[in-house]
């Protein structure tokens, strides 16, 4: 069989056209810059003593001609953390058993490898503005990448923290005290004890949460009814409880009087007679926070009162009964 030039050529075009076609693929993931793609840090703001940040850095290093990534080589793989102290910790390089695609911008890549640490940052780290400063270099694929990056951080005070820890483990005292007394004085006290024990159960969750899991915001909610409520403004709902000696003379007529004062955060009152000289005033409260820590100050100002225990939560406007207009919040 015979073929004209033209033919030939045809088919000399094809084939280096396929030779070619193969070279570039067989060397397309040697074009694939080698870099850290993304950085994720666990949070930005964190509470000192309590809480530490998580870095995960991604490293893209491309596929070979027989889908396997390359493993690459890390020489530099630390985080700095600078908030008054410095303190540089190394990452740590780990191969993912699957790998996963990462998305950044329009582009999707296949990683590997990943570079990952923690940082806890200590009760010496100062409050305010501190930085985290990430850097890891190496080779992949042939190739020598590079990856600095400087995050801001917000480093929050731990002592409101550890006071609300503090002042909730206190009143727990307190009530363990009052049961004790009301125990020996011949009262049943089964319904405090069922209070103490779920007291103590907060306690231990919130404290659970916070050390092991640096989770201060959750542990924050649990000692909000003896501790964080006296410090935030907005809505609070539900009781104050007042154990009282009813003997000293004017204890109840001034109670009486107290309560009328805040009748705009006094619902209603339990007066529980315990023995022939204590008596236990529960007040339902709910309204603004302020004017409930006005009234729990008056009532432990009040000559017989023996204890103040409030137990309250956080409320939106409406659950506290603030009247609020449609579209605007007061």
């Amino acid at each position: 069989m015979k073929y004209s030039s033209a033919a030939y050529l045809l088919l000399l075009v094809l084939a280096t056209s396929l030779v070619v076609s193969y070279v570039a693929s067989a060397q397309a993931w040697k074009e694939e810059p080698s870099w850290v793609i993304r950085l994720d840090l666990s949070r930005t703001t964190v509470y000192r003593g309590y809480q530490w940040v998580e870095v995960v850095a991604y490293i893209h290093t491309g596929l070979t001609v027989d889908d396997t990534i390359p493993r690459p080589t890390v020489t530099v793989s630390r985080v700095t953390l600078s908030a008054g102290i410095e303190i540089t910790l190394p990452l740590t390089l780990v191969t993912l058993i699957s790998p996963t695609t990462v998305v950044v911008g329009d582009k999707t890549y296949t990683v590997q490898y990943l570079v990952i640490g923690r940082v806890t940052v200590p009760e010496s780290a100062y409050t305010g503005k501190g930085t985290l400063r990430v850097e890891v270099s190496g080779r992949a694929a042939g190739r020598d990448f590079s990856f600095t990056r400087t995050i801001t951080l917000e480093i929050a005070d731990h002592r409101p923290v550890l006071a609300a820890k503090t002042e909730t483990y206190a009143a727990i005292e307190r009530v363990r005290a009052v049961v004790s007394l009301a125990s020996a004085l011949g009262v049943d006290v089964t319904g405090f004890v069922k209070e103490l024990r779920g007291l103590e159960e907060e306690y231990s969750l919130a404290t659970e949460r916070l050390e092991l899991y640096g989770e201060v915001e959750e542990a924050l909610r649990l000692y909000i009814a003896e501790g964080l409520w006296r410090e935030v403004t907005g809505y609070v709902i539900g009781s104050l409880n007042v154990l009282y000696n009813h003997e000293v003379e004017g204890a109840d007529a001034r109670l009486t009087d107290v309560q009328h004062e805040y009748a705009d955060v006094v619902v209603s009152a339990l007066h529980v007679h315990l023995d022939p000289g204590t008596c236990l005033l529960v007040i339902a409260v709910r309204g603004s926070s302020e004017r409930v820590r006005e009234l729990v100050k008056n009532l432990e100002r009040i000559s017989g009162v023996l204890l103040v225990r409030p137990i309250v939560v956080l409320a939106t406007p409406r659950e506290a009964g603030v009247e609020v207009e449609k579209g605007r919040m007061p």
